[in-house]
């Protein structure tokens, strides 16, 4: 009797095992891995972005990352292949879907110098969190190059590196045009395209970066154009320092860039907010602006351009616009820069070249701010705006998203979409 017992007893502590075995496996297949980042499939994230793409184009979603639990690529990067594009990442929003990397390269990358032009992609709702490819110096949160209409929506680039490790080296998000010598043949004769029509809406860019937000290129004029950044902020503080300035990073650095624009963004806490690089014989950095942004960048720093300035604009740098507030110190070498302040956000004393000027600032080309404006439908017939004037359009689709105003001074037409 014991025995039979016993062996009643035994196969109903097996078959307790077994559902328990089948349990952990179906929560397993669920859950977020703690060695792999998977879409709300449960399929690796790396897989859904390369099905979309051999499919012709397609969405993947992530689910909820928490910081405290994030979607981690390692040392991995995620990549979007070139000449593929069509594809959409999506997730719940900044800090609700977190994508980490630790390693020295990209966290993404998008596209790459082949001579093939990257269409369409976008990221949307998400958080890159870089930290820990911090000591590596070299790591860069979104890294595209030679992209077409790449969209970047309500998407944070952070890092918290600092300390002793190395002098500050990552960059946030690189927009990133031609590099001669990096295609199937030289750029001149075709073998290379331009990276055109970048947008980030609503982005947050922040931490110890060498540079927050790059549009770049190298030995090519103008390589990255129409860049427009709308809202958001792009701050050098890191989370675990706030209220400490970067002592040496550059909000946005515009490098072989043309028609960068910047509206309604707050760049904060860096050595110096923006800088429009001049290449001496290879060409400089043209037609840049409007910068329409609040500054506050070393504002109390005495020396003013030794150790930073709301902006710096190079010499040999032509036809660049700032319009905004805050100017405390700028730096203009160009001499042929239009400015204007809005009442100095405040600021009654403002430095140029480091040289005191007790008056508000004055312009040397008349310089006006573009506006904003949200709203449902077309903006042509509806909306009256002014050349340079931004509209967002809520129920977009693709190219019917982002309007511009590109002819008419207070008139409802001349919004073309992007």
């Amino acid at each position: 009797m014991k025995e039979t017992w016993g062996s009643v007893v035994q196969f109903f502590k097996s078959i307790v095992r077994s559902h328990i075995v089948l349990a952990l496996a179906i929560v397993c297949l669920y859950l977020p891995s703690a060695f792999a980042c998977n879409d709300v499939n449960g399929i690796n994230l790396q897989t859904a972005i390369t099905n979309a793409e051999n499919a012709g184009g397609g969405t993947v979603t992530l689910g909820a990352y928490p910081s405290t639990s994030p979607c981690s690529l390692g040392t991995t990067s995620l990549v979007f292949a070139a000449g593929k594009g069509n594809v959409r990442l999506v997730g719940q929003g900044k800090g609700a879907t977190t994508i980490t990397y630790s390693g020295g390269n990209d966290a993404i990358d998008i596209g790459n110098w082949n001579g093939t032009l990257t269409p369409f992609v976008t990221l949307e709702n998400l958080t890159v969190d870089i930290s820990g490819g911090y000591s590596a110096c070299t790591s860069e949160g979104i890294h595209a190059v030679e992209t077409y209409w790449l969209e970047l929506k309500s998407v944070e680039v952070k890092t918290v590196g600092g300390g002793s490790a190395c002098s500050p080296g990552q960059i946030g998000v690189n927009i990133d045009g031609s590099q001669s010598g990096k295609g199937p043949g030289p750029c001149t004769g075709g073998g290379c395209q331009f990276t055109v029509y970048t947008t980030l809406l609503d982005p947050t860019i922040r931490g110890n970066f060498l540079t927050g937000l790059l549009v770049t290129g190298n030995n090519i004029i103008n390589s990255a154009n129409a860049t427009t950044v709308v809202g958001g902020s792009i701050s050098g503080q890191v989370e675990s320092s706030p209220g400490v300035p970067n002592p040496s990073g550059e909000g946005i650095t515009i490098s072989w860039g043309d028609s960068t624009r910047v509206l309604g963004t707050d760049i904060t806490g860096w050595q110096y907010g923006v800088h429009i690089v001049d290449h001496g014989a290879n060409g400089a950095a043209n037609s840049n602006g409007p910068i329409a942004a609040r500054f506050e960048v070393n504002r109390n720093d005495p020396t003013c351009g030794a150790g930073g300035a709301d902006w710096l604009v190079d010499a040999g740098v032509h036809a660049s616009s700032f319009v905004g507030s805050g100017f405390a110190c700028y730096l203009d070498n160009s001499g042929e820069t239009a400015f204007s302040s809005d009442a100095n956000g405040g600021v009654t004393q403002t430095k140029v070249r480091g040289n005191p000027q007790t008056s508000s600032l004055t312009s040397p080309v008349a310089a006006t701010a573009c506006a904003i404006d949200t709203g449902t439908g077309d903006p042509n017939s509806n909306v009256i705006g002014s050349i340079c004037d931004i509209y967002l359009r809520n129920d977009g689709t693709t190219s019917h998203t982002l309007y511009v105003k590109e002819s008419g001074t207070l008139t409802n037409t001349g919004w073309v979409g992007k």
